[in-house]
């Protein structure tokens, strides 16, 4: 899967919540977008690092990045300017992504490899990606996910659309942001 497929399986599902909350794109960006509050500028991205290609016999990773700052230019992100968007999510919907992740697991364990190199490849790896089953995720660490084919992206699409807005609220009112971003 190239990144240009990713980015538009991404949108799909991403693109028409974020239209929906009333965020706007960042230029150039598929799964970026900005939204205007009191305390500053929210900047939400999906996004499939360069660190992290595409496998066909793996899958890949995304990663999610909520961000917080002064204004609409999203180089202006630094570590200071990051927030966990988990810490707005209810125990239900952590589970749900637990569930999402495992499946997503699973079907990557679940496929068998033909020749030597592959099956070298997945006896290799897969050890690693049974550690990850079942593990809880922790609303202080947003995980690297991964996806495996277009069903995955679009579905994670879908789940970090449909709580953009718990984070949108929880940046509104959340009294444990700093406090010259609270005063604003």
């Amino acid at each position: 899967m190239t990144s240009r497929e990713f980015y538009n399986y991404l949108d799909n599902t991403f693109s028409p919540q974020c239209e929906r909350l009333g965020l706007r794109r960042g230029k150039g960006a598929t799964a970026l977008c900005m939204l205007d509050l009191p305390t500053g500028t929210m900047i939400y991205e999906i996004l499939k690092g360069v660190k992290n290609p595409y496998d066909p016999l793996l899958g890949g990773r995304l990663d999610v990045r909520c961000d917080l700052v002064d204004g609409p230019e999203p180089k202006a992100r630094g570590f200071s300017s990051g927030i966990s968007y988990l810490r707005y999510y209810d125990d239900a919907d952590l589970q749900a992504m637990c569930k999402a992740r495992d499946g997503v697991l699973n079907k990557i364990l679940a496929q068998k490899c033909a020749g030597d190199f592959d099956q070298l490849m997945f006896k290799t790896f897969s050890p690693i990606l049974r550690l990850e089953l079942g593990n809880e995720i922790r609303r202080n660490q947003p995980p690297s996910l991964r996806y495996f084919d277009r069903r995955d992206v679009e579905a994670w699409g879908e789940f970090f659309g449909s709580r953009l807005g718990k984070t949108i609220e929880g940046i509104k009112s959340d009294r444990e942001l700093p406090v010259d971003r609270r005063s604003k």
